[in-house]
């Protein structure tokens, strides 16, 4: 039987820390203190209590002179392992061998589940044919692949021969594919010949191959092996020369020898994963084996996971939640389930209806989708959809509404919510086994010295409770990217975006990581993230988030998103808001009887007595749709450079670009009648 908190209560009784009774949050912070103090004691209790499985043991956890600059740290010296030996063998000699590993389903009903065994037979024989390609440890492998049981086996199979990861997202556009790969400098391209969403199948082999092509024709050195897999319809014939069909792949390996696991050394980069694109030209960001230790911590002290739990992250392999997802979540010898399709194709409410059907005890949602689950649920009870297994529902990629939190809350689950980034393939903060939940707010992750600061008087501090700062972590962790694709060895754009390089304004270059995001914590050490630092709206020369601003719009009822920008308008005016809307139903209900007018009006004072009196919106557009990424982050910088008429940029990593021109539309608009008001 499920016991709260166990595991993290006894590494607490390790570190010295006697736990409260009930739900303790001094007990977590005097736990989460050691951690960052204590990283020699920290990860030696961690690996000891979770034992991980080393192929060599490290003689120390962490190089680091205080003096230097975080990302100068090495961690686990003389340490190697390897995620599939980790992930899969592991379980399998711990006796978990016939219990299911990954519970596939896609969207047309089709389903696969597979135990550890059967997980290593099929990788096995993918790191055989890899082999017998020539492909071999370093080499960069580009994965083209929806989230599928294809994709999670050769994850493994990469792993295992010590090749690099590297996913890139199925619906891209093709120049930024093409960027891509040509950044990537692939030995090797798997895809997938067909994809599905919405009941709508669509190939994308014509489109791969014309890049590869074109790449080919600028540089005769790049010439990848191209591999088809036929996902959709398994008797597709695809008739191309230049293109090896997956039986043909896998009959390169049958005679080949079982091939040795590779023992990685943890600086040795086996994962390049793309950022979202949330805040410019998305980055190759360069992972070692330092990503699974610390999403196994997550998995194990903040998601509380155990043997034989099922998880089920709606994610897709180039979104860092589904490598996040299968090494924290199969090296506990739990279950991944991953589901390939769109999760609101059979009702709002969906994802719930699947987390009963296959006893899903953790689901991890996007806030976007919560809001729409929130929406179907109504006033109902949890018992109306069965859900005897689930325990949590966590959440990711943008702030949670407060709103939407309290209602999940009454439904019976607080949300427990993570952020974190691409660039450290972690979770810096979330909910924990330990400390009670307060809505939509996390702590620090264990082994993250996060702090909030602000930048006042040509130095950097630490906020004071309710002051909205940046991110800062002052501390090495052992899952911070390596590097970035393609920058110089001075490491230029990497110290640029994350260590304040050339950024004067600021302080210029520092030694500490800076994430991007802004928060505040409160009396009791709650973490609240407000979004993204270049975000903050600044209305009549005040500081406003436009995530509160979205938190109070929905809480009225009446709105189901919104989108917040600051501009100048007059010269000297100290910026105005703008805010850009979608109407629930109760939304048009009410401009049906009232009109809209009457409603901009409500919301206005809304905003003003609860934001900042000086903060009362200038404008508000009710728009059909807001430009969300594929990884589901709401994208506020697009929104301004669309209302704005500016250079769009990159919108490769756009899901739904249509709704931008309705947003541009309103833009030349608004401008044509500020000019004949003044």
């Amino acid at each position: 039987m499920y016991n709260k908190g166990v595991r993290i209560k006894e590494l607490c009784k390790i570190a010295g820390i006697e736990p409260g009774k009930e739900d303790d949050l001094k007990s977590y912070f005097k736990l989460h203190k050691w951690s960052v103090t204590e990283p020699e004691k920290f990860y030696s209790a961690v690996f000891d209590q979770l034992k991980f499985p080393w192929i060599v043991k490290p003689t120390k956890m962490m190089e680091w002179n205080d003096t230097y600059p975080i990302w100068k740290a090495k961690w686990f010296i003389n340490g190697r392992a390897n995620s599939y030996d980790v992930c899969i063998t592991e379980p399998i000699r711990r006796g978990y061998g016939l219990k299911p590993a990954l519970i596939w389903i896609r969207e047309d009903g089709f389903s696969k589940s597979y135990t550890f065994s059967e997980v290593e037979t099929e990788v096995e024989k993918i790191a055989s044919s890899l082999h017998a390609y020539g492909i071999k440890k370093g080499d960069h492998i580009v994965i083209i692949n929806p989230s599928s049981d294809y994709a999670y086996f050769l994850f493994y199979a990469l792993q295992k021969i010590g090749a690099v990861f590297i996913p890139i997202p199925t619906e891209i556009e093709d120049e930024v594919l093409k960027k891509r790969i040509k950044l990537a400098m692939p030995r090797m391209i798997i895809q997938v010949d067909t994809i599905i969403y919405s009941n709508k199948k669509k190939n994308i082999v014509h489109k791969v191959c014309s890049v590869i092509d074109d790449i080919k024709k600028e540089n005769s050195l790049l010439d990848p092996v191209h591999v088809i897999i036929p996902y959709i319809d398994k008797n597709a014939v695809i008739s191309d020369s230049k293109i090896v069909l997956w039986n043909e792949f896998l009959e390169m390996g049958r005679d080949v020898k079982r091939i040795p696991t590779e023992a990685l050394d943890s600086e040795d980069v086996n994962m390049i994963l793309f950022t979202s694109g949330t805040t410019g030209t998305p980055k190759g960001t360069q992972h070692t084996i330092g990503a699974l230790i610390e999403d196994l911590i997550e998995n194990a002290y903040a998601s509380d996971v155990y043997a034989g739990d099922r998880f089920m992250w709606y994610t897709s392999p180039g979104w860092m939640m589904f490598p996040w997802l299968l090494m924290g979540v199969n090296a506990l010898s739990a279950t991944v389930v991953l589901y390939d399709g769109s999760p609101t194709l059979y009702g709002k409410d969906w994802m719930l209806k699947l987390a009963e059907v296959y006893g899903i005890t953790h689901l991890g949602l996007s806030p976007n989708i919560l809001q729409n689950i929130v929406e179907a649920i109504g006033e109902r009870s949890k018992g109306a959809y069965g859900l005897s297994n689930l325990r949590e529902i966590r959440y990711t990629s943008a702030p949670l509404s407060s709103g939407i939190a309290d209602k999940l809350n009454g439904f019976g689950y607080p949300p427990n919510g993570a952020c974190g980034g691409t660039d450290g393939c972690f979770c810096y903060c979330s909910g924990n086994g330990i400390a009670p939940r307060k809505s939509a707010t996390m702590v620090p992750g264990l082994g993250i010295d996060l702090h909030v600061m602000v930048f006042n008087n040509n130095e950097w501090n630490d906020a004071k409770p309710g002051e909205i700062g940046e991110i800062v972590i002052k501390r090495p962790f052992p899952s911070m990217t390596r590097g970035l694709l393609s920058d110089d060895d001075k490491k230029t754009r990497f110290r640029k975006t994350y260590f304040n390089l050339d950024n004067r304004d600021k302080g210029g270059e520092s030694s500490y990581w800076f994430h991007g995001d802004l928060a505040s914590y409160d009396g009791h050490g709650y973490l609240t993230i407000h979004g993204r630092a270049d975000d903050l709206l600044v209305v009549h020369g005040n500081k406003v988030s436009p995530v509160d601003v979205t938190d109070l719009l929905i809480k009225t009822g009446y709105i189901s998103d919104a989108a917040s920008i600051s501009m100048q308008i007059k010269e000297g005016d100290g910026g105005e808001m703008v805010i850009f809307a979608i109407l629930s139903e109760k939304g048009y209900e009410f401009i049906e009887k009232e009109g809209a007018d009457k409603l901009k009006d409500n919301l206005k004072i809304n905003v003003k007595d609860h934001i900042n009196r000086l903060a009362t919106p200038y404008e508000i557009f009710f728009v059909n749709g807001l430009p969300y990424t594929l990884t589901n982050k709401l994208v506020f910088r697009l929104v301004r450079k669309a209302f704005m008429n500016e250079e769009l940029g990159d919108l490769s990593t756009i899901k739904n670009p249509e709704c931008i021109k309705e947003i541009i539309d309103h833009g030349v608009k608004f401008r044509q009648k500020t000019r004949e008001m003044q």
